[in-house]
């Protein structure tokens, strides 16, 4: 299964270092970087024109998307896709 965890904060304590907890405890989870869900995303033509690439540049070396304020409109927000093997 996948999971999407989001938050609209900025703070490492409240995801980076959750997301590392949550890998930490559990063997069969890992971070899916965000990259290529944004390539299949676009493929389907669903953003605007040239929204695709500055979102990609949004995205973490861990491969989560990290929204600064202002970059879009809106506050900061954090989202990381997690997905555990079965």
């Amino acid at each position: 299964g996948r999971v999407v965890y989001s938050t609209c904060s900025l703070e490492p304590e409240e995801n980076e270092q959750v997301i590392a907890a949550v890998l930490g405890e559990d063997a069969s989870a890992r971070q899916v970087a965000l990259g290529d869900c944004i390539e299949q995303v676009q493929r389907r033509e669903v953003f605007v024109a040239g929204a695709a690439e500055r979102v990609a540049r949004c995205i973490t070396a861990e491969g989560a998307l990290r929204l600064l304020p202002g970059a879009f409109g809106t506050d900061g927000f954090f989202v990381a896709l997690l997905e555990r093997s079965t």
